[in-house]
């Protein structure tokens, strides 16, 4: 029978081997026999200490539209959704999450404008959605100019059941790839 430190050592290589660290965690549970039996675990909670400490710093200095928008969407005023904000999903730092109907609310300021933005927020839309996530994405100004608007859009995205592979730029017209 393996000692429990043989039994560490096996989980710490699983957990390598399948990526922990990247939205995959390994759990191992001693079966009464002595046989180690992993399991891995899909979550949404990136383990990277890097990305929760950047998470706390940006959550610590929000963009005026983060902030309005938050001030609508914190202690469940919307519709009674709990949201979060600048939460770590995988290896991406979502703006507002509600994990119970699994949205996740991006707003996009000026530096989603920017060359390699466009490929960068379509990989990561395309991870978000992968992990069973609804995408709405508000440009700055929608938010800060009529904001009863999103929220509309935001309390019927959680009413209703999501298509895979659904990410939305609302108000915005298609990209030129999706035309």
């Amino acid at each position: 029978m393996p000692s429990t430190a043989e039994r560490e050592r096996e989980g710490t290589r699983n957990a390598q081997h399948y990526g922990e660290g990247e939205g995959v965690s390994q759990k191992n549970i001693c079966h009464r026999d002595g046989f180690l039996l992993s399991i891995r675990l899909s979550h949404m909670r990136h383990l990277n200490p890097r990305i929760t400490k950047l998470a706390r710093s940006m959550r610590n200095v929000p963009s005026a539209t983060e902030h309005k928008l938050w001030q609508f969407l914190r202690n469940r005023q919307v519709d009674g959704l709990k949201f979060v904000r600048q939460e770590p999903v995988g290896p991406f730092i979502a703006d507002f999450v509600c994990r119970s109907f699994k949205l996740v609310i991006e707003v996009d300021g000026p530096t989603h404008d920017e060359p390699g933005a466009a490929d960068y927020d379509a990989r990561r839309s395309a991870f978000l959605m992968g992990q069973g996530y609804r995408v709405l994405r508000f440009s700055n100004e929608q938010v800060l100019g009529d904001l009863g608007p999103v929220l509309e859009v935001i309390k019927e995205a959680a009413t209703r059941p999501h298509p895979p592979h659904d990410a939305t730029r609302h108000g915005s017209p298609p990209s030129p790839a999706a035309r």
